[in-house]
Parts: C-alpha cells; sequence; structure tokens
C-alpha cells in the first residue's frame, strides 16, 4: 500500500470518527432537551403519572377512596375510579399528588395498604389497555446509630 493511500485511509477514519462523535454530541443533546422537558411536565402537574418503563417509589398518604370522573367532558362524572395521595421520595420536593388508579389496581394497593407497608416501589409496564403496575413494599432499614437510615425494596 502506498504512502498516499494509507493517508487517504487515515483521513476517511478520523472524519468518520469525527462524524460519530457529532452524531453522539447531538443525540446526548436531544436526550437531555427531552428529559428537561418532560421533568418540567412532571413539575407544572398537579397529578402523579408514570410513564411506561418507569419505576418509582411512593409513599401512600392516609387520605384516599373512591371518586368519580368525567373523562369525556360532558360535565357528568360517570367512570368510577380510586384516588390515592402519594409522594414520590424520587421527586419529594413536588409534595404530595393525587394518584387515580382502576379498581383492579386498587385492590392491589390496598393488599399492601392493609399488611401497613406504606412505601411501595411501582413500575409501570405497558401503555393503554395493556398497562400493568408491578408493586414492591419498601422496609426501612435502621443501623445502630439511629440518625441514619435507608430504604429498600423487599424481594
Amino acid at each position: 500500500m502506498s504512502a498516499s493511500t494509507t493517508t487517504a485511509k487515515n483521513n476517511s477514519n478520523t472524519e468518520t470518527n469525527s462524524s460519530s462523535s457529532n452524531y453522539d454530541k447531538q443525540n446526548n443533546l436531544w436526550e437531555e432537551n427531552l428529559k428537561k422537558n418532560e421533568d418540567q411536565r412532571r413539575k407544572n402537574s398537579q397529578w402523579f403519572s408514570i410513564q411506561p418503563g418507569e419505576k418509582t417509589v411512593l409513599e401512600f398518604l392516609p387520605q384516599f377512596g373512591p371518586v368519580m370522573k368525567d373523562f369525556d367532558g360532558d360535565g357528568i362524572a360517570e367512570t368510577l375510579r380510586y384516588e390515592y395521595n402519594v409522594i414520590d421520595l424520587n421527586n419529594k420536593t413536588e409534595g404530595h399528588k393525587p394518584w387515580d388508579v382502576s379498581k383492579t389496581w386498587s385492590v392491589e394497593i390496598d393488599y399492601f395498604l392493609k399488611q401497613g407497608n406504606h412505601i411501595l416501589k411501582v413500575e409501570r409496564v405497558g401503555s393503554g389497555m395493556k398497562t400493568k403496575y408491578h408493586f414492591s413494599p419498601v422496609v426501612a432499614n435502621t443501623t445502630s446509630d439511629s440518625s441514619s437510615s435507608t430504604t429498600t425494596a423487599v424481594p
């Protein structure tokens, strides 16, 4: 291989690496800006919501119960939902927010609440009519130093 051929190949590799690097930077910028939008929407929302694939830890407050909701905008509440007041422990500064769930998910949440588990790890899988939630209780582990404690999900 001649010196000019080797130089041309090296230049081509440098351009490819530079192009790849620019692509990565641009992707990171997209992801960063999309995350900012998502965070801002979450902060401005008066309701708790969790997106497909997301996981979080929720503290359930004692104010909850069944409520009738109007989903079609006609001013008539025709859908029974179960509203829980929760604090997203990953976003504590947002305070407590209501979270409406169906009867199916209310039964599961109530099962844990009846056992005294008021902090639950929640994972949402799927969307629309195929939405599923996975719940697991979180317990506080305290060390001999009473000033420090951590929370972990029970397997």
